[in-house]
Formats: C-alpha cells, sequence, structure tokens
C-alpha cells in the first residue's frame, strides 16, 4: 500500500498499515545546528571584546596638563587581528586613535580597534609603591627622549612612554619631552625640566658606544657629582638578561642648585627604561631628602 501510495501523483502519502504514533513525519529535514571550528559564519565573525594586550601605548599613562590623573583606554581589539599598532603613537598621548584616510581606514579599524579610547575616563594615579615615596609630596620627574628617529616622527616612543608609566607607578609625576640627538638640545631640555620645578630627569637613549651616542657626554658637565651605584645596579640587572647591557655607559649625578636635582641617562631600550626605573623609583624620596638636607634614614 505504502508503494502503490507514494507512486499515485497528487496524494499525500498515508501511514503505514498498523501505525499508532500519531501523524506520519515530514519529507523535510531540519537544518543543521552545531558549533565548531567548521560551523559556517560563525567562525568568520570577530568577537568583539576581547582586552587589547599590555602594548606601550594603549596603557595608562599621565597627563602633563592634570597632574595626579591619567587617561584609561577603553578601546578593544578583535581576537583575530594581526596588524601591527600603526594608529598609534603620538595619538595615545591624547587619548584616541588616529586611523589613516582612504581604503585601509576599513581594514585597520576591524583587524586592530574596536571603538577608540576615551580620554575622559579620569582615574587617579596609582598610590606610591616601593621604600619612601610616600615622605614626599608633588615629587615631579621629566622624562627626557634622546632620537633622531623619534624627534622626526619616524619611530613611536616606547621606551618613553614605559619610563613615565613606570615613574608614575611609583608615585612620580613625570613629564615627556622629546629631543634629537644633539648635545645642545639635550641640555637646553635637562635646564628646562629643572626650570619647571622637576627633582629628577631621565634621559633615555644616547648611552651606547655608536658615533650618534652623545647623551653621556651633553649630560657630564651639567653634573657637580656622580652617583655612580645606581648606573652599576641597572646595568648588572640588565647583563642578566641581555650581556650587551655592560656596553652601555649611563651616568648619574646631581646638578647642584635652589634645588638641586638629581640627573640619570638610561638606555634607550624598553628593557633597560625598566631596569633604570626600577632601580630608581624605590629610591626617589630618598634621594630628594638628601639633596634638601636630610640625615640619613
Amino acid at each position: 500500500m505504502g508503494r502503490d501510495n507514494r507512486g499515485t501523483p497528487g496524494r499525500r502519502r498515508g501511514p503505514r498499515p498498523g501505525w499508532t504514533g500519531g501523524p506520519p513525519r515530514s519529507r523535510r529535514r531540519a537544518p543543521r545546528r552545531h558549533s565548531g571550528p567548521g560551523s559556517g559564519r560563525a567562525r568568520h565573525r570577530p568577537r568583539v571584546g576581547a582586552p587589547a594586550g599590555r602594548d606601550p601605548e594603549r596603557q595608562p599613562h599621565p597627563d602633563p596638563g592634570r597632574p595626579g590623573l591619567h587617561p584609561r583606554g577603553t578601546g578593544r581589539r578583535h581576537r583575530s587581528a594581526h596588524l601591527p599598532p600603526a594608529g598609534l603613537g603620538p595619538a595615545a598621548s591624547r587619548g584616541r586613535v588616529r586611523h589613516p584616510p582612504g581604503p585601509d581606514r576599513r581594514r585597520l579599524s576591524r583587524g586592530l580597534v574596536a571603538g577608540a579610547l576615551r580620554a575622559s575616563w579620569r582615574v587617579p594615579a596609582p598610590p606610591p609603591r616601593g621604600c619612601g615615596v610616600t615622605g614626599v609630596q608633588a615629587l615631579r620627574a621629566t622624562v627626557v627622549t634622546v632620537s633622531d628617529e623619534i624627534a622626526s616622527g619616524r619611530d613611536v616612543n616606547r621606551a618613553g612612554l614605559i619610563a613615565v608609566t613606570e615613574l608614575t607607578g611609583h608615585g612620580i609625576e613625570a613629564d615627556l619631552v622629546v629631543v634629537p640627538d644633539e648635545p645642545d638640545a639635550i641640555r637646553a631640555a635637562i635646564r628646562d625640566a629643572i626650570r619647571r620645578g622637576s627633582r629628577l630627569v631621565v634621559t633615555s637613549g644616547g648611552t651606547g658606544i655608536g658615533p650618534n651616542d652623545v647623551t653621556v657626554d651633553a649630560v657630564a658637565p651639567l653634573l657637580s657629582y656622580l652617583v655612580p651605584g645606581l648606573c652599576e645596579e641597572i646595568r648588572r640587572r640588565g647583563a642578566e638578561h641581555a650581556p650587551v647591557a655592560l656596553v652601555s655607559r649611563e651616568i648619574a649625578g646631581v646638578v647642584v642648585g635652589q634645588p638641586s636635582t638629581f640627573v640619570l641617562t638610561a638606555p634607550g631600550s624598553r628593557g633597560g627604561v625598566r631596569d633604570a626605573v626600577a632601580v630608581l623609583g624605590p629610591l626617589a624620596a630618598h634621594i630628594v631628602r638628601q639633596l634638601d638636607g636630610a640625615g640619613h634614614l
């Protein structure tokens, strides 16, 4: 009977003889629903909301115009992003991302950032850490990045942003200045920082033995006396993971004045800057108290 019903045009297939399980099933098969590596469109749909990684340009950094506060980035990156942070750099200090005009705008915004950084969300600077920073109020510092490439806009000031971020973590308000590899420009930046009230000046770059490494020679005439212990510790830390750190010529010393200022020349690499601030940060308050005439602890 089933064979006759199936072959007769215009008639619906009836139940089999003796069927008591309800109405017959439809011939139309339900679509397959599953998730996994081969689940069609789902694998091509980027997931928005993954945090944007610990990139120096995306980390909180202080705003010289608003001491004690720094912008916190709220941008998010797709999980499948593989593009370099080309839109970040000078714009990061202003709390937004610049997209290049033209057809690359969509590719950059889809592959790198979904949503701009919102500089209006400001939070207080991190509390002081280390041994003794709590004893000094409004301790100010200036980071001077020495590089022709960064000064001309051909490179991103990653080491400078790292130095500012690390100093802020130690409760020190830090400004950021960029100058080319010229002795007169380096000395002028240090004098200007002292004039604006910075008790600590950290230079980044130009401490090697190359022909363009002029920072140490430019800073040395300004120092009234040297403090070699910090540089020895910085080189020791750097040599643990990079033996070439022993070739660095960084120096540290004091510019005597009213008040006096401590100057440290740090390497231009990101690791060298981290080591330099890691040594200087916990001792910053003690150094300033000593410069102001306080006794030993």
